[in-house]
């Protein structure tokens, strides 16, 4: 239990820490969520607007955007989720996405 703790105390800094590379601040984000506690989740949800920034950030790979945008999908609060929705539609609106972009997005969706 104690470890745990540590290990959302470390990863909610790596998350919320904007000098980290995306990459990192998103595994973060997936480690919070698989580790599920009540510390964990609060963490999650305080750091919506930084996974937010993630999609939203044209310098973002598709990789590390379509894992921001599960991360936001699998949160489960009503504002991740509608800030999911908000950043898939423009991938939906943008007749270049590919394909596969379309339906790893769509899965973000399902939470």
């Amino acid at each position: 239990e104690a470890a745990f703790e540590e290990a959302v105390a470390v990863l909610d800094v790596v998350l919320k820490d904007s000098a980290t590379d995306r990459v990192t601040r998103v595994r973060a984000a997936e480690v919070l969520r698989e580790i599920g506690s009540g510390d964990a989740k609060a963490a999650l949800e305080e750091a919506v607007p930084e996974l937010v920034g993630v999609l939203q950030d044209p310098a973002t790979d598709s990789w590390t955007w379509v894992r921001a945008a599960l991360a936001l999908g699998n949160i489960g609060s009503d504002e991740a989720f509608e800030a999911a929705v908000r950043a898939l539609q423009k991938v939906f609106e943008d007749p270049t996405t590919d394909s596969w972009f379309r339906v790893r997005a769509a899965d973000a969706l399902r939470g």
